[in-house]
């Protein structure tokens, strides 16, 4: 019976109370919200166990790259990796594993039309279709749509809609904090119902969270060449990267930073960000107050550097962009960003940032 009504945290495996009616467990009756969330880690739990386990039976025979696929499973049953991360990892310097996260990319791409696919005809014939599309077989892969198909999967409720920010907050504490911030313009903007008849500050205008580590949002720029930003790098101008608020990064002191896809969605423009800085702020002409203040705007969640902004606009003076942020993990994040350096026209670049901004220009 004891063992029945004791609750242990799947994260950290110690004891935190008892189920609710139980008469043991030592620590008290736990709450709904607790309960909730022991659910949700042991959904997650399961899900890192099922991924490793497809990971694993993919790996190849050669000895040391089955070395490699059976440590990146380790990885992923942590879940310091995700599957696709895994795959990418295992297919470095080897071309032939690469189709397995080509494979991936597909699904993702896609995924109720997947989903479709394997509810109607199995593993069998998504292996198939996926290996047309590919050119050579990907035995295995459909285990990736397995998991996506169980409805009480935590990869189902982040295509369900389900907010998984970096920041670990929840789509209610997200929204909360946007009224918030419309309450405070609203009770100190001097001019608050101008800009509202003007529907700046509309409901309709807020940023969205809309799951998946996806959010939409307006951006800007800003430049503070040779700056400290808030990871302690020094801001520059020519590189890409970004500045957002804790609510939706956490807090990104002592070097860490978060890596996102921005996306125009006026052009369908895209740039990989590192996001290493605080910020942005909107200047309120405050009561009381002979200069403007920076407050927190609910319509904008993002400053771009000019070289991020010039790459995904190619106006003069486009004001405010509609774009589209998804959040990409470190590992992934780090190989997209590196490989956008790579490839990327710097010069070009160079010459759009002093265009946009002349070096003797400085927009604080």
């Amino acid at each position: 019976m004891k063992e029945v009504c004791y609750l242990k945290d799947p994260e950290t495996g110690k004891f935190v109370g008892s189920k609710p009616g139980c008469s043991h467990g030592g620590g008290g009756e736990v709450s709904e919200e607790v309960l909730q969330r022991l659910e949700r880690e042991k959904g997650i739990t399961k899900q890192r166990v099922g991924a490793a386990a497809a990971l694993g039976n993919l790996k190849p025979k050669d000895s040391e790259l089955k070395d490699k696929a059976e440590r990146i499973a380790r990885e992923v049953n942590k879940g310091e990796l995700t599957f696709k991360e895994g795959l990418y990892q295992l297919s470095k310097g080897s071309s032939p594993l690469n189709r397995y996260a080509k494979a991936v990319d597909l699904l993702e791409s896609d995924l109720s039309h997947w989903k479709d696919i394997y509810s109607k005809g199995g593993s069998d014939e998504v292996d198939t279709l996926l290996g047309s599309y590919i050119g050579v077989p990907v035995p295995g892969v459909s285990n990736y749509v397995m998991k996506l198909a169980d409805p009480t999967s935590t990869a189902q409720k982040e295509v369900d809609g389900e907010v998984h920010l970096p920041s670990g907050k929840s789509r209610e504490e997200v929204e909360r904090e946007l009224d918030k911030r419309l309450d405070d313009i609203k009770r100190r903007s001097v001019d608050f119902n101008k800009l509202n008849k003007k529907g700046r500050y509309n409901k309709s205008e807020f940023t969205k969270y809309n799951g998946n580590n996806t959010m939409e949002t307006k951006a800007t720029y800003y430049n503070l060449h040779g700056h400290q930003t808030t990871n302690g790098e020094i801001y520059d101008k020519y590189k890409f990267t970004g500045a957002m608020q804790p609510i939706d990064v956490g807090d990104l002191h002592n070097g860490k930073y978060e890596y996102a896809k921005v996306t125009n969605k006026v052009n369908g423009e895209s740039v990989i960000i590192k996001i290493n800085d605080k910020g942005p702020m909107t200047r309120i002409k405050v009561k009381g107050q002979d200069e403007k203040v920076k407050l927190l705007d609910p319509t904008k969640a993002l400053d771009l550097s000019v070289a991020a902004y010039a790459k995904i606009t190619h106006e003069d003076g486009a004001g405010k962009l509609n774009v589209k942020i998804e959040f990409l993990s470190k590992s992934a994040g780090k190989a997209q960003y590196e490989e956008q350096e790579r490839t990327t026209d710097m010069n070009k670049i160079r010459k759009d940032v002093d265009r946009i901004e002349p070096p003797t220009g400085n927009k604080q």
